[in-house]
């Protein structure tokens, strides 16, 4: 029997996960890049949140999965909403 080949995070289709400190300023100077629909961006101190940010819109969630499948609740529109 072959032995699996053993995967590198990273490699592959699914990037991995790049987490930072959610402030102000980094959240004012994040943009959509041309060509892309979504930026998603993870904080590192609250593990759940994340910063969603489109060509319109930037809004805060809670990403979770239950049952394996992902689940996003929007908690607020960023600037009525800050970290």
């Amino acid at each position: 029997m072959p032995t699996p080949a053993m995967r590198i995070a990273g490699e592959g289709e699914r990037p991995i996960t790049k987490r930072v400190s959610l402030t102000k300023t980094l959240i004012d100077n994040t943009h959509c890049p041309a060509g892309q629909n979504v930026v998603v961006v993870y904080d590192n101190a609250v593990r759940a949140l994340c910063i969603r940010v489109t060509r319109n819109a930037k809004s805060f969630y809670v990403y979770r999965k239950s049952n394996g499948r992902p689940l996003r609740f929007k908690i607020g529109s960023f600037p009525d909403m800050s970290v």
